[in-house]
């Protein structure tokens, strides 16, 4: 292969090797967008910022990309919101950090995963892409999507308890014995309201999950209220219900209240609300 490239006819393999180490762009002078803010028009993407990961580089490759032509085309950039997407969570952790370390993208890094779900995907990102006035098939299915979805949640909000025990449909879709997306189809099948299957499950789900999502709210809001219980960092830096990197940057750092935790780099969401479950 080398041999058939003009000017290595003759080439020689004295040693073979593979480099896994490599030269990484300063990110904090990047925005949201990915756009470099000392050089405008130039975007950054990929291993270059830092990140390690086929998926995590394919993210960062369609910002980057979206955004460059949306400045071609002298229209807004695109930004993806921390807590409505994992790209979101991705481009401000390594725009809002730097990285001592290849990073990846796990869901521990993100406050909000219980909502960051396959099922919602539309819901959270739809606007985002109608944004694009792009006004394809799928623009034109979203649109009928959105339509539905409302008045679905319309249909279970407006009918009261047609159940045994005097149960609501929210009711019977929280239940733990029932498949939510089945029985909703099936109640809806009974009513002769025909909805797109999509349409169904995601609002099964979001019923099913709403209580969950709310819990996870309010942790949230007690984990920025906690700043500044002490803590013990020498008990967290051994435990090993936290994460190997998150142990050692706490044993680097030696954090004394949950404020200095929680602004040490690259620790973890997930870390933060075990710490803030103990403290609480």
């Amino acid at each position: 292969m080398i041999r058939s490239l003009r000017g290595f006819e003759n080439a020689e393999i004295e040693r073979y090797g593979y480099a896994v180490e490599y030269q990484v762009v300063d990110t904090s002078y990047m925005d949201l967008a990915l756009e470099h803010q000392l050089v405008p028009g130039i975007y950054f993407a990929g291993q270059v910022n830092g990140t390690s990961g086929y998926e995590e580089a394919a993210g960062q490759g369609y910002v980057a990309g979206v955004n460059a032509a949306m400045s071609v085309l002298n229209r807004e950039k695109v930004i993806f919101p921390r807590g409505t997407s994992y790209l979101g969570v991705l481009i401000d952790d390594v725009v809002g950090v730097r990285r001592d370390e290849p990073y990846r993208l796990f869901t521990a890094r993100a406050e909000n995963r219980l909502f960051l779900r396959e099922d919602n995907a539309m819901d959270r990102l739809g606007e985002i892409r109608l944004s694009f006035d792009l006004d394809k098939g799928i623009d034109k299915y979203l649109k009928e999507y959105n339509y539905q979805r409302e008045i679905l949640l319309s249909v279970i909000d407006s009918i009261g308890n047609v159940f045994e025990n005097c149960k609501t449909i929210k009711d019977k879709l929280r239940d733990s014995v029932i498949d939510p997306v089945l029985f909703l189809k099936n109640f809806l099948d009974s009513k002769n309201i025909r909805m797109d299957f999509r349409v169904v499950k995601a609002v099964a789900i979001a019923v099913k999950y709403e209580g969950y999502l709310k819990k996870s709210m309010q942790k949230n809001i007690s984990i920025n209220n906690l700043s500044s219980k002490q803590i013990d960092w020498f008990s967290l830096s051994e435990n090993k219900s936290i994460s190997n990197e998150c142990r050692q940057r706490i044993k680097l750092e030696k954090p004394k209240t949950f404020f200095q935790l929680k602004s040490i780099q690259g620790i973890r969401p997930a870390t933060l609300t075990y710490v803030a479950n103990g403290v609480l």
